[in-house]
């Protein structure tokens, strides 16, 4: 998957440099039985090449092993509850009323991209196109996930009634991860609220 978005913390979830010491030492004992691997095998590694090579296999394990983790270990059903990092990539419906104008319904499209370390959310409508600029996910064993961030929202229609603003959200995730309600409040630019629910998609 390819990311262009933000970094993202994760509050009661897993320490992320917890990760990266366990991926670490994974590759230092899989690089490590490479090693004493060859040695038996070749029998011609002195204690130099040794420490060498030893040093370039666990820099090269680590990086595969934490690249395959980022992108789609941390992903699996079971993995998630035990790091409290919810998966909320794919595509979302969007359903939402504006306290614009006494009540305003609007509907619109939100697609996530999510990596271990990474996070992009999109909303689309008929008139704009907002996205995520920071994100910060809540784990909480009784109330489950909240979801907040920030966005930046842009017109398509930069002559209409619409204009440029930034706003934020919170989402309060369902246990199934297959919905999330909340609310939005628009700051700079337009000054507006409202409640939106969000339906996963079913993924291609």
């Amino acid at each position: 998957m390819s990311i262009n978005g933000h970094e993202y913390c994760v509050h009661n979830g897993i320490n992320r440099s917890n990760i990266g010491k366990i991926i670490y030492s994974l590759a230092s004992i899989i690089s490590s039985l490479i090693i004493i691997g060859l040695l038996k095998k070749y029998n011609v590694i002195n204690n130099l090449s040794e420490s060498i090579l030893s040093s370039i296999f666990t820099a090269i394990l680590f990086l595969a092993i934490y690249k395959i983790f980022n992108k789609w270990i941390w992903r699996v059903k079971y993995l998630v509850n035990f790091i409290n990092y919810p998966n909320i990539s794919g595509t979302w419906k969007c359903e939402a009323i504006s306290s614009y104008n006494g009540g305003y319904p609007w509907q619109g499209t939100v697609t996530i991209e999510q990596t271990w370390d990474k996070l992009r959310i999109v909303l689309t409508t008929n008139l704009s196109s907002s996205e995520s600029v920071a994100a910060a996910i809540i784990h909480d064993p009784i109330k489950g996930y909240r979801i907040l961030y920030n966005y930046k929202n842009e017109p398509k229609d930069l002559n209409g009634d619409l204009a440029f603003h930034i706003g934020f959200v919170e989402l309060v995730l369902s246990k199934d991860s297959e919905s999330a309600e909340g609310s939005y409040y628009n700051v700079a630019g337009r000054t507006s609220s409202g409640t939106m629910k969000w339906t996963k998609q079913p993924s291609d």
